[in-house]
């Protein structure tokens, strides 16, 4: 464990989890939560890892999509979020004299869940199939109380807390947001692997902490958040500042309209791609002002639409132009798609004599008819 985190720090790499490491953390989480020692080839005793350390890697661990995905795939994310959220609730909801919990251990465990929280989407709420593995996000019921409302009264209590970091909390809040989109079912029982240990009490809440969570109201959990879309999974996107000749032509000094801005590819020096909207849109909501907070699935989906070419004047969006990899918006798709299904349904020497007709190559409606001279394409 020291190791791990030795080498995670000073050289900064992600290390992926094989899947049978899952289930290795998930035990080791359930015996350092019950300070229990585990017997055999491989035990250790119950003083040989510090839960404050076990938290820290396994956040460090899902920081990785990919472990995410491994998680997923095992069958161990389920188990791992119901341990994970003990460590909230125990943390929100009992006395400090009765727990060494903190407030770092809490916030590590809020991230892991919302780390997670991705890959328990309930698809038949959503609507579509997910490009992401998909696994349940927790068990129906803890004790004799729906998941669902334990959860958002376990996070609401968080939230209450002195001394939270703004990111503990817009991942709190996220999940708040999201938690009519994921997927409830089977109970604690269900989370046993056949062995000794972990067994049901490690993955369920006791009366001690039922009886804490009749306190807390937990209204907010009835606040939707917006549904995600498709496209904000897996495609890869590119933002690029709004640059200094839109501001430029704004002024009167010469230099590229805004509107020709919106469908050039994000290639500058300050351009950045990321793996997926959802993604670009974590970090965007990050990069914001202290004590502002937004659901990040509707900015994604904002990205989305503002990289889709939706919007017909500068696609910016929090100061940034926004483009799918490809360099292609949704009507540069259709429009070569359309332009190459007429080619090949054209025969060759008609398509010779319709090139030779035409004075300029052809382009969408929506671009301007010459790249060069700006002032033609904007003279009323």
């Amino acid at each position: 464990m020291s190791y791990f985190i030795q080498d995670t720090e000073e050289y900064n790499y992600a290390i992926t989890l094989a899947g049978h490491e899952t289930h290795s953390l998930v035990e080791l989480l359930s015996h350092c939560l019950q300070s229990r020692a585990k017997d055999g080839i491989g035990g250790y005793s119950a003083a040989t890892f510090a839960l404050k350390s076990v938290l820290y890697v396994i956040n460090c661990i899902l920081s990785e999509p990919k472990n995410r995905e491994v998680f997923a795939s095992t069958g161990s994310a389920c188990r791992l979020n119901a341990l994970l959220l003990k460590v909230v609730a125990r943390y929100s909801l009992l006395d400090k004299p009765t727990d060494t919990l903190d407030a770092e251990d809490a916030e590590n465990a809020v991230m892991c869940i919302f780390w997670m929280s991705l890959y328990g989407l309930d698809e038949t709420v959503v609507g579509y199939s997910l490009p992401l593995r998909q696994g349940i996000f927790l068990p129906a019921t803890f004790g004799d109380a729906k998941a669902k409302k334990v959860v958002a009264k376990v996070l609401v209590a968080y939230l209450n807390k002195d001394g939270i970091s703004c990111t503990a909390q817009r991942a709190t809040k996220q999940l708040l947001l999201s938690l009519n989109f994921l997927r409830f079912e089977g109970s604690a029982a269900d989370m046993t692997y056949g062995e000794p240990f972990p067994n049901e009490s490690d993955f369920d809440f006791d009366d001690k902490l039922l009886a804490a969570l009749k306190t807390i109201k937990g209204e907010e959990w009835r606040k939707k958040g917006n549904k995600p879309k498709k496209n904000i999974f897996d495609r890869p996107i590119a933002r690029q500042h709004a640059n200094a000749d839109a501001k430029a032509f704004s002024s009167g000094v010469a230099g590229p309209h805004p509107a020709l801005l919106s469908w050039l590819p994000c290639e500058g020096p300050d351009a950045e791609t990321y793996p997926s909207a959802l993604i670009a849109a974590e970090e965007l909501a990050a990069e914001q002002p202290e004590g502002t907070v937004h659901d990040t699935i509707a900015m994604a989906n904002d990205i989305a639409f503002y990289a889709d070419g939706f919007v017909s004047s500068l696609d910016v969006y929090y100061g940034f132009i926004w483009k799918w990899e490809t360099g292609e918006d949704l009507f540069e798709q259709i429009y070569t798609a359309a332009a190459e299904t007429e080619e090949q349904r054209s025969p060759p020497e008609e398509v010779a004599d319709d090139v030779a007709e035409r004075s300029r190559p052809y382009s969408p409606p929506r671009k301007v008819c010459c790249i060069r001279d700006y002032s033609c394409a904007f003279q009323t």
